[in-house]
């Protein structure tokens, strides 16, 4: 019985083009609209860190005597223990938000970077939202807190939404009611 001979340089050729063909797979893989975070998915990233950040502003109020920071670095560390929360995390299209380098020496660094900024309404309620310009539909999303004395319990009182920068002013300008 004669026995084929086994051709190296075919093997190799078959193996480079299986390589070939994963290399290919890959590449259109990573271009397919599911492979990408969504743009919900960074939204509700953004939100948790605004309800974290919120988390944050209430005790430090209560922690002394119903005043907030001036700056979110303030809260840094011993009400937030990450810097990186005061930014976004999410590999979406999110061009307007800088993250430094060097925040845990330099934790002022994000009151200049943040996407977030904080304000007391009226009523006491803390507003955290989302600097406009994040997302390229012009919308923004925020987290109000509300006051201690306003539900007992506090978790179904929070409110949040993602609307345009118009609805946004509007709603602030009504003190969201």
């Amino acid at each position: 019985m004669e026995q084929k001979q086994h051709n190296p340089k075919t093997g190799k050729r078959v193996i480079g083009w299986v390589l070939f063909f994963l290399v290919l797979l890959l590449l259109f893989a990573s271009i397919l609209p599911g492979s990408r975070p969504s743009k919900k998915g960074a939204q509700m990233a953004s939100w948790n860190e605004m309800k974290t950040i919120a988390l944050a502003l209430d005790q430090y109020q209560q922690d002394h005597n119903g005043t907030l920071p001036q700056h979110f670095s303030e809260l840094v560390p011993e009400y937030i223990s990450s810097p990186a929360t005061f930014f976004m995390q999410s590999k979406y299209n999110t061009s307007a938000c800088v993250i430094p380098t060097n925040l845990d020496s330099h934790p002022e660094l994000i009151d200049l970077f943040s996407p977030y900024s904080f304000i007391v309404l009226p009523d006491k309620r803390i507003l955290v939202w989302e600097r406009p310009g994040i997302w390229t539909d012009n919308t923004m999303s925020y987290f109000l807190f509300p006051d201690n004395n306003q539900s007992s319990d506090i978790f179904q009182a929070f409110r949040s939404d993602n609307v345009t920068t118009e609805e946004f002013e509007q709603r602030f300008l009504h003190g969201f009611h």
